[in-house]
């Protein structure tokens, strides 16, 4: 779990080096913070719960993943430009990761 939460939130993040960004990551301006990882941590939780679960599953990240990260993340410009928005951004990341 804690592997899928480090994966999905650095691949949020903006790439320093643009080449070795995957291509949805090049959108990304902003970044999620710790806070926002930790939150994540705690809705996958509380979901697997509702579901009748002690443990939580990636399904549970991907299915909260739009709630928790998408109000925090900020596109580039050039992002903006393609009349990309923050939703197929994190689809598409969400869809890289499996």
């Amino acid at each position: 779990m804690a592997r899928t939460v480090k994966k999905t939130a650095s691949t949020v993040r903006p790439a320093r080096d643009a080449e070795l960004a995957v291509a949805p990551a090049r959108s990304v301006a902003h970044e999620s913070s710790f806070r926002e990882v930790v939150d994540m941590i705690e809705a996958a939780r509380a979901r697997a719960f509702i579901h009748g679960r002690d443990y939580a599953i990636p399904e549970d990240l991907f299915a909260l993943a739009e709630d928790v990260l998408l109000h925090r993340m900020r596109l580039t410009y050039e992002a903006l430009a393609e009349g990309v928005n923050g939703a197929q951004v994190l689809k598409q990341i969400m869809a890289e990761m499996g």
